[in-house]
């Protein structure tokens, strides 16, 4: 978790949103661009929210 984005942090710590990847997933995220991971992350679960 160290790796990942300070919004996807926040996002999971702080306002426990709901996920769209599984942990292993999320692990892979690292390595994407900080902006990236935002989408990566949390579009699929917002949108279903909707």
């Amino acid at each position: 978790m160290a790796y990942l984005a300070p919004e996807v942090l926040k996002r999971l710590v702080y306002k426990r949103d709901a996920v769209a990847v599984t942990e292993i997933n999320l692990s892979n995220c690292a390595l994407l661009p900080w902006a990236e991971q935002v989408k990566v992350t949390f579009d699929d679960a917002e949108q279903g929210d909707a």
